[in-house]
């Protein structure tokens, strides 16, 4: 019998559907029981193919098995199948076939076949990349001389959530004997209902700040103002802050430039900023990585049910952000240092499909 419950498996499932790697899995349970054994990756890898394969997650139940006589000719009709139109499910392949999810299933694994997630990117324009190599070794370098530097950055960004839950990325998949590193291009920026900012400073998080309505300069500057800057206290007086954020419109604003040269005089990240923060760049953002992911698999947990209303999908946010412990924050900081390393490797191109 396993010693995980069948409630503690639904939670590490769904946080694999939802897009976290095995690795955040792992953590994010390590973090909320802590009094539990902490599972391994392959075992959080093994009940997500448990569920894909048999649509079950108890471990109480168990069925008699029975050996699936696996044919050359059976396989050959399903690899043809897979070879013709790899991004089809399981189900599919079985109505193509005439035989069942388990038994295509069998003979694509005897293939060798595995499947791999599409992922959805920020468009990139041409004059782009270069940028972003600019960016990537600048700050590759500032590191490289000193480490310490990556705990001074407030990374900071908004992001909009809302009561019916976000888009299950998981199901987009394309089976294939090796990773065909598939992306595809996207909008990051959709209308939805309740927006916040956030800020990630060493081992710990600023805000979440929520913004009433949509965000414009004058918001943008009243935030910065009268919330963001009174919760960094001292640390911004003392010079020990790097501010960071991206091009959105309301950031690059005349009096919100005036502003942060003010209070964090050549210490500031940005459109127009002393460093320049190069646009289309969601996969280098720090809260892109892993806080509106890890905020959204604690908001939109598959036990709780959706929010209800505007007022408890707030009180879940706060929630799920206090829960962030500071090793978390630690791979943050290294995962920034990584994806620098990565865009470099890629000439400013896309990267999160080989991390």
């Amino acid at each position: 019998m396993s010693i995980y419950t069948t409630e503690e498996r639904i939670e590490m499932v769904s946080n694999y559907i939802r897009g976290m790697s095995a690795q955040e899995v792992v953590d994010n349970f390590a973090a909320s029981y802590p009094n539990r054994p902490v599972p391994s990756r392959s075992t959080v890898q093994r009940f997500h193919e448990k569920f894909i394969t048999t649509g079950c997650i108890s471990s109480h139940l168990k069925r008699k098995r029975t050996e699936t006589v696996v044919d050359e000719e059976f396989k050959m009709e399903v690899c043809l199948a897979v070879e013709e139109n790899p991004t089809n499910s399981l189900t599919q392949f079985a109505e193509v076939t005439g035989k069942s999810r388990s038994s295509c299933y069998k003979a694509i694994r005897k293939e060798k076949y595995k499947s791999f997630k599409v992922r959805n990117v920020q468009e990139l324009l041409p004059n782009d990349y270069f940028l972003r190599m600019q960016f990537c070794e600048q700050w590759m370098e500032r590191i490289n001389n000193d480490p310490t530097i990556t705990n001074k950055i407030l990374f900071s960004d908004e992001s909009t959530f809302c009561t019916n839950g976000t888009v299950n990325k998981q199901n987009t998949r394309i089976w294939a004997r090796e990773n065909p590193y598939v992306i595809q291009e996207t909008h990051t920026q959709t209308r939805q209902k309740l927006n916040l900012w956030a800020g990630i400073l060493g081992d710990r998080i600023i805000g979440p700040f929520f913004i009433e309505g949509s965000l414009n300069t004058a918001k943008y500057l009243e935030l910065l103002q009268v919330q963001v800057i009174p919760a960094l206290g001292n640390a911004v007086q003392n010079g020990r802050i790097i501010f960071q954020h991206d091009g959105a419109p309301a950031h690059s604003a005349a009096t919100v430039t005036e502003f942060l040269n003010a209070t964090f005089p050549g210490r500031w990240i940005g459109r127009f900023g002393p460093s320049k923060w190069p646009a289309r760049s969601p996969d280098l953002s720090p809260l892109d990585n892993f806080y509106w992911g890890y905020l959204s698999s604690k908001v939109f947990d598959i036990v709780r049910g959706r929010p209800n209303n505007i007022e408890e999908l707030r009180n879940r946010i706060i929630e799920a952000s206090r829960t962030i412990t500071p090793r978390q924050l630690l791979n943050v900081r290294r995962h920034f240092y990584n994806c620098l390393g990565f865009c470099l490797a890629q000439f400013g191109g896309h990267f999160e499909q080989f991390i």
